[in-house]
């Protein structure tokens, strides 16, 4: 049975040490290189007892149980990894994942500096918050003042790799002001668009497939979204929307994805 009245929080090795210690080695090892951290044999057994004592002082071991791991835990665990279908926010440095879990609910698990926090939402009534605190999203939600922006796909790919001192030099010269005002927040968001991923998983055959994926960039009162449909004609558009069509359009491709 899984219980979850608050917030679950593992750093990533105690991530790592419960996936493997529930079975899920292959789940621990990409947990686990996510770091990019190199350790030599020697070093692999005081790991190991850091970890198993970080554990037990946050609760989260059981010596009577043959993983070790307490049994809500392991449920947690259990389930995430089981999930066919998952939802990832990425925001910088920052990754706000939802794990189906049932009709009705999904495991959020949020992380950020290495700290990985776990708790159980309602897709009714939880995940609209879970959200708007992960993105940053304050009460206003004024209408974007704005036009769209027309780019081809070279152009679009040079966003990404435009130097600042070219990229100033751009903010200098006449260009609309809704250009302007894009590439003054593309430049804040460190010149790259925030995304929102729909990921079929199937544990059985290992398989984690990215079945569409939304680019967006948030700002104060508007976002702007990306509009690809057009991609083969060499046309993408850029539209600023309000936050709240934003949310609207997010809510009802989760409660499609989910409830289907």
């Amino acid at each position: 049975m899984l219980l979850m009245e608050k917030s679950i929080s593992l750093t990533t090795d105690e991530l790592a040490a419960v996936l493997a210690l529930c079975g899920f080695e292959d789940m621990a090892t990409d947990v686990f290189n996510s770091k990019e951290v190199l350790m030599n044999q020697d070093l692999l057994g005081d790991y190991a007892q850091n970890i198993e004592a970080s554990l037990k002082i946050k609760g989260f071991w059981d010596p009577e149980r043959d993983s070790s791991v307490p049994e809500g835990l392991e449920n947690l665990i259990t389930l995430i990894a089981h999930s066919k279908k998952k939802v990832r926010f990425v925001s910088g440095q920052e990754v706000l994942f939802l794990h189906q879990a049932s009709k009705s609910d999904v495991v959020a698990q949020y992380i950020s500096d290495g700290i990985h926090h776990f708790r159980l939402s309602s897709i009714e009534s939880d995940i609209e918050s879970e959200m708007k605190e992960f993105l940053h999203i304050n009460a206003s939600s004024a209408d974007p003042k704005l036009e769209q922006l027309l780019l081809t796909e070279e152009i679009f790919n040079q966003l990404h790799t435009i130097n600042e001192e070219a990229h100033e030099q751009i903010l200098q010269s006449k260009v609309p002001d809704s250009l302007k005002r894009f590439l003054e927040d593309f430049k804040r968001n460190h010149y790259e668009f925030n995304n929102l991923s729909f990921l079929d998983s199937n544990f059985a055959q290992k398989e984690l497939n990215v079945t569409s994926v939304m680019f967006y960039l948030i700002e104060n009162g508007y976002v702007w979204w990306l509009d690809y449909n057009k991609v083969e004609e060499d046309k993408i558009y850029v539209l600023p929307i309000s936050v709240k069509e934003f949310m609207s359009v997010i809510m009802d491709a989760l409660n499609q994805y989910f409830k289907r």
